[in-house]
């Protein structure tokens, strides 16, 4: 954008030939509205070139109710960056759109938001690629996470995640700076979160969250302050709960409780690298009644 700011509407293939130049947007918005299926997009010629965008939006333009696929490429290796928001579908689209990341497993870093609209934006993640996002997460959509992460990483406080009834797989909070919420449905991890750094709290909203795996934190410690909305760590296998860096960092919870979804005993093992408290300020509650088998926590 060194002499315009246009917006930029593309409905064929984006890509490079033979080698790869450059994309570097900083101030319009690019709308890749395809009509016709498959469709591929980003560097696809083997090397680091990256692809900057200001707003990046996936829009399906066919007329019919037919499903529009985009493969995000592979063979090259740079990152996908987003300095504002990224966009999978429109309420005006007829039909899904499915931004495939899972095929290739591109790195992206996503500076604003992260928007699925509606009952037509698909987006799948890709493993083991990182998913970075520094803004909020609002999926009215299908998110499919195909075991890979996500990465929230905001400098700023008062961030949302709402994945709809779609699940992550690892959620890794890793800013400190950052502060991120549950907000409207059930926050649902089948695998781990991790406490990199920043705090997760209901500062802005106070959905409940259930996670599998483990919840600790990795290399360096953030904080868990959930005042109002209730956790759940139910698993199948045996996992570990708490801080598990040396250091003082205390997690707070309203409500806490660890249940068992496997068909034998599972036992849930609390850190004890660390030596900050664990603050419950409500129930406190180890298996159910509903479980098959017993929950076992071992302090």
């Amino acid at each position: 954008n060194a002499t315009g700011s246009a917006n930029i509407q593309v409905g064929g293939n984006l890509q490079c030939s033979g080698t790869c130049g450059t994309i570097n947007l900083t101030t319009n918005k690019f709308i890749y509205a395809p009509a016709a299926s498959p469709r591929t997009f980003g560097t696809n010629v083997a090397g680091t070139t990256g692809w900057t965008f200001n707003q990046l939006a996936f829009k399906n333009s066919s007329l019919t109710l037919s499903a529009i696929t985009v493969t995000i490429n592979g063979t090259a290796t740079g990152t996908i960056t987003v300095a504002g928001q990224l966009t999978v579908g429109s309420a005006s689209d007829l039909g899904n759109m499915i931004v495939d990341n899972n095929t290739n497993s591109r790195s992206w870093d996503v500076n604003g938001d992260v928007v699925i609209v509606g009952s037509t934006g698909i987006l799948q993640a890709g493993n083991p690629t990182f998913f970075r996002v520094a803004g909020s997460w609002n999926n009215s959509g299908t998110f499919t996470h195909n075991n890979g992460t996500i990465a929230f990483d905001s400098g700023a406080t008062g961030k949302t995640i709402n994945n709809g009834s779609s699940t992550f797989y690892d959620l890794i909070a890793s800013n400190s700076a950052g502060s991120w919420s549950p907000a409207s449905n059930i926050l649902q991890i089948t695998h781990d979160l991790l406490v990199r750094a920043g705090t997760i709290d209901n500062s802005a909203s106070a959905a409940n969250i259930l996670v599998a795996g483990n919840v600790q934190c990795s290399t360096t410690c953030g904080t868990i302050n959930l005042t109002t909305s209730k956790f759940t760590q139910r698993v199948a296998t045996a996992q570990s709960f708490g801080t598990n860096v040396a250091g003082t960092t205390a997690w707070t919870f309203k409500e806490i409780e660890f249940r068992n979804t496997s068909g034998s005993s599972a036992t849930v093992t609390v850190n004890n690298s660390a030596t900050g408290i664990i603050t419950v300020s409500g129930l406190l509650t180890v298996g159910s009644t509903s479980d098959t088998a017993a929950t076992v926590l071992q302090n």
